[in-house]
């Protein structure tokens, strides 16, 4: 069998990538050791995943894989073992480059700028939109950099709503840093750092790394992360930022391995301080600014930011330009809302994609690379002559680039980012998405399903960040897509989207959660089951007036959903979690229609017996349940007291003190209201009643006290 590495199909080359694997494995090499010890580099980005020729080594990469195709795979390994080295490298005609130290190179930091211009005005890199200093984020940043670090080492995560500013406020500090001092600080492009060394590097000065969109790359930040925080030996101070919209979720519980054994590595390297980024009190600046030389058209500064405000709550930054441009074009905003203000936008930058020769095509492409997190430029030509053809533009070159740049504003030479500011970004995506044709459509999915991760990542933003438009039909298509080994991307963007809609948007969110039984879970049960219990229970939590029957209704969903679902640790945590949050949310309610979700939590108990989490969840369960009964019902009452006190023996954190007050409670309020004399109680009444609980469980004695003080509060506010 010979392989031409750069005729080769994508399905030809996972062949030979699986074959050249599965022989490594065999000899506990990997093709990153290898490749680095036959040419003295890392593989570029890509190579292995997309089994693409690599972006800076195609020669290398074509003679790497020419020379593991077929039987010489062997020959390799056998070059690395150091078993006749200089024969078998001279028998291929392949001259090994002497390896550099590795550990003396520095991770290429970037402080990337664009020109100031009409066309990149909304770039953050353009620094086109006035700054508007935020004194507090400054100053944490700075003590974030100043403060002592295990190892080193610490790390930190700026958050906040898409627009807000965070990735112009990373840059500014870099800039301002630069200025000062000759630290090593700026963006990682996180697509060259997958081959970086984080092992063996010594910083050769402080180093700060900002990592934007963390979510995208979400594992390998997760290992560089990991990787840093056990580093004891690191000679320098190194600071690493993350940068993303939200520090719950999915997302930040893999960068941490939450459950594992890895969580307890990064202990003592995060910085600890909420890096919640605030827009700016006063974004009337950035409005005078963005309407330019037109302030006949500027309304009064009360009415703008009245109109900001409606627009969006947040009053963000971006949408502050936004607004700002829309009046220096002398637009009426009064009846937009915040998608309809973005639309304007981006048809008003549509008139330089006319000047640029721009066709469907090119826009295809654009929308491909948008949703994806961008297109490396070794696939151009060979997905516009193959799976993406007639659907992305016939492949010119230096004249495609031309009319791309059309597009973005700036000058594109190699890779095809997204469209940037991301928001405006999601609408042109949506937009292209209403308006396309079947053929169109199944392209769009076609693409997105090869580049999974960021298709599911994209999608989830655009749906979060407008819940309430033409969102759900996009939503369903990518779930009924084909995601291959990427299956569980599904479950994980359809908790996201729940998590994030559901305190501003939920309908949304309820109709998103339903949607699990829209594809198949099977592929990873476990972790489709973690993550639909988890979306139920941020429902049943996040929904302030949630009907009790819908919230019946999203118990047994999950319920069906993950009945043949291995009762693993963490499935039987989130079942706990959530049944108790569901018995605790209705106190008034009939409590045979809590049974069965009490049941739920003992049974995950009984499987996982030695998980102190897990008790002390069931024994809140039983104290939140012994809450639903009333006087008729006293000895069952009484069992589950008796329950209770057998599993709560010996613990006594804070969770298990207040339910040990809770249950002692409600059970000495039935015994009082026995005689049916509500607001009357007698002290022989109230000290009789204290005496039958005490010789259930002796433990009320200690907890006397804070019973009666309860029972005061109650009587005083009836």
């Amino acid at each position: 069998m010979s392989i031409d590495w750069l005729e080769a199909t994508i399905n030809e080359r996972k062949v030979l990538y699986s074959f050249v694997k599965r022989a490594l494995d065999e000899k506990n090499k990997t093709i990153n050791t290898l490749y680095r010890e036959l040419f003295g580099i890392y593989p570029s980005s890509g190579y292995d995943k997309t089994f693409s020729s690599g972006r800076y080594a195609k020669k290398k990469a074509v003679q790497f894989y020419d020379w593991l195709e077929d039987n010489h795979f062997e020959l390799a390994i056998r070059v690395v073992d150091t078993i006749e080295e200089e024969t078998s490298l001279k028998s291929t005609g392949i001259r090994r480059r002497r390896a550099k130290k590795y550990d003396t190179l520095q991770p290429e930091l970037s402080l990337w700028m664009a020109d100031n211009t009409d066309e990149t005005r909304f770039l953050y890199r353009s620094r086109a939109i006035p700054f508007l200093h935020p004194e507090d984020a400054f100053e944490q940043l700075e003590r974030f950099r100043t403060s002592a670090g295990k190892g080193n080492f610490l790390w930190h995560v700026l958050n906040g709503p898409g627009g807000t500013g965070k990735s112009r406020l990373a840059l500014e500090y870099a800039i301002s840093r630069r200025e000062v001092s000759e630290d090593a600080i700026g963006f990682l492009p996180i697509d060259r750092s997958q081959t970086f060394n984080w092992y063996d590097w010594q910083p050769a000065s402080p180093t700060f790394i900002i990592i934007d969109y963390a979510a995208r790359e979400v594992e390998l930040v997760g290992k560089i992360l990991r990787i840093l925080s056990m580093r004891d030996d690191l000679a320098k101070p190194v600071r690493l930022l993350l940068l993303e919209r939200e520090i719950t979720g999915a997302w930040f519980d893999k960068i941490i391995q939450r459950g594992q054994v890895e969580h307890i590595l990064i202990e003592g390297t995060w910085f600890g301080e909420d890096g919640t980024l605030e827009p700016p009190t006063d974004v009337w600046p950035i409005i005078q600014h963005m309407c330019r030389n037109a302030q006949q058209q500027l309304p009064p500064k009360q009415k703008a930011l009245a109109e900001l405000e409606r627009i969006d709550h947040h009053c963000r930054p971006l949408f502050a330009a936004f607004l700002g441009d829309a009046y220096y074009r002398n637009e009426n905003p009064r009846n937009w809302d915040a998608y309809a203000l973005v639309e304007n936008v981006l048809e008003h930058e549509k008139r330089y994609w006319e000047k640029g020769g721009v066709e469907q095509a090119h826009i295809n492409l654009c929308a491909c690379a948008t949703a994806t997190g961008g297109i490396a430029a070794e696939w151009l030509e060979e997905y516009s002559t193959g799976q993406m053809k007639n659907f992305w533009p016939c492949w010119k070159g230096k004249q495609t680039y031309e009319v791309l740049s059309a597009i973005y504003g700036e000058g594109i030479v190699d890779d095809i980012p997204p469209m940037e500011p991301d928001i405006l970004g999601e609408v042109f995506f949506l937009e292209q998405w209403k308006s396309a044709s079947r053929f169109e459509r199944k392209h769009l999915l076609q693409y997105g399903s090869l580049m999974a991760p960021w298709f599911a990542e994209f999608t989830e933003r655009l749906v979060s960040d407008f819940p309430e438009h033409e969102t759900l039909d996009l939503l369903k298509s990518v779930l009924a897509s084909d995601f291959n080994e990427f299956n569980n991307a599904k479950s994980e963007l359809v908790f996201n989207i729940v998590t994030n809609t559901v305190a501003h948007h939920s309908e949304r969110a309820l109709e998103t959660f339903y949607l699990f039984n829209k594809f198949d879970i099977s592929r990873d049960k476990i972790f489709a089951a973690e993550c639909i219990i988890d979306a139920a229970l941020n429902l049943v939590v996040g929904i302030e007036n949630l009907e009790i029957n819908e919230a019946f209704k999203i118990y047994e969903t999950q319920n069906l959903l993950t009945r043949n679902v291995p009762t693993t640790l963490e499935v039987s945590r989130s079942r706990c979690g959530l049944a108790l949050s569901v018995i605790a949310k209705y106190p008034l309610c009939e409590p045979h229609r809590f049974r069965s979700i009490l049941a739920d939590t003992l049974k995950s108990h009984r499987h996982h017996r030695e998980d102190k989490m897990i008790l002390c969840d069931a024994c809140i369960a039983i104290s939140n349940y012994v809450n639903l009964l009333d006087n008729t019902e006293i000895r069952h009452a009484t069992n589950l007291l008796r329950l209770f006190r057998n599993l709560a023996k010996g613990e006594h954190d804070d969770d298990m003190e207040d339910a040990w007050i809770f249950i002692l409670y409600h059970t000495f309020l039935l015994f009082l209201t026995e005689s049916k004399k509500p607001n009357a109680f007698t002290k022989a009444e109230t000290s009789h009643a204290l005496a039958r609980l005490e010789c259930l469980a002796p433990e009320t004695e200690q907890y006397r006290n804070r019973i009666l003080k309860l029972l005061e509060k109650d009587l005083n506010e009836l």
